[in-house]
């Protein structure tokens, strides 16, 4: 009589790691800086840490580059080991990390550079394939840099004028972002103690969306505005001197949708 026997053997698979990345401030004036940061992480379901994380993310052929003073890092959860940064340099198009980092289950690394753009305009930037040795290549990382805002300039068409006397304001705004602003607004609180206030002269307005600025009020708001790429767009109101004195009048400055991203 013979018996059978059985053998087993245990195979592991591993998930290729995870990477992303975000800019922020995502909306920056041209030649501002914004923190590129790009996050590359081994899912916390692999039983064993991740080798040799690497990637590598060119701006070209967008017009985005390091800053003069970019400040390239890297920081990695506990246990984990960081890679070499590549790039990052002043100036340069690129970053990266290779050779890779050590990666434990669940952890990260976090790496920064502060850049920059000359041009106005929508910048999409798409990182190369995260890769490693053991787990395999993962995917791809991209987000978006909106550069240039909507300027502000103010004129009083009269500088000075009586108490009781009158001059009108006028605020002429300019989308330099390279693409349509929507939800355009800004608002202006005049000197206090009331220096200046609206008269019955209603506005004008040609940046669409609402302004409010009643009749005895001192303070005038723009919301809800449009502007096409690269046009202007004028906002007038009539204000009334109310005390005597030299006055400093200053608008904050002009917000749009995705500004507060």
């Amino acid at each position: 009589t013979f018996s059978t026997s059985s053998a087993s053997a245990t195979g592991t698979v591993l998930s290729a790691p995870t990477i992303s990345k975000s800019f922020v401030p995502a909306v920056v004036n041209t030649g501002a800086p914004s923190t590129l940061t790009i996050v590359v992480s081994n899912p916390a379901a692999n039983p064993i840490a991740l080798s040799n994380v690497s990637f590598n993310d060119s701006y070209l052929p967008t017009p985005i580059v390091n800053s003069v003073t970019p400040g390239p890092n890297i920081v990695c959860t506990a246990g984990s080991t960081p890679g070499t940064l590549v790039g990052g340099v002043a100036g340069g198009t690129s970053v990266g990390m290779g050779p890779g980092a050590n990666i434990l289950p669940g952890g990260n690394c976090t790496i920064t550079v502060q850049v920059t753009s000359p041009t106005a305009g929508v910048h999409v930037n798409t990182t190369g394939n995260v890769t490693s040795t053991n787990g395999g290549t993962g995917g791809t990382a991209s987000d978006t840099l909106f550069v240039g805002k909507v300027s502000i300039a103010k004129a009083f068409s009269a500088t000075t004028f009586e108490v009781g006397g009158t001059s009108t304001l006028t605020f002429t705004l300019t989308n330099n972002t390279g693409v349509a602003a929507t939800a355009v607004a800004f608002s202006d609180t005049y000197p206090a103690p009331s220096s200046i206030q609206n008269n019955a002269v209603a506005a004008t307005n040609t940046c669409g969306g609402a302004v409010t600025a009643a009749n005895g009020t001192t303070s005038l708001v723009l919301a809800g505005g449009s502007l096409a790429a690269g046009a202007s767009c004028t906002i007038t109101k009539q204000v009334t001197g109310v005390t005597g004195g030299s006055f400093t009048n200053t608008t904050t400055g002009v917000t749009r949708a995705g500004d507060a991203v």
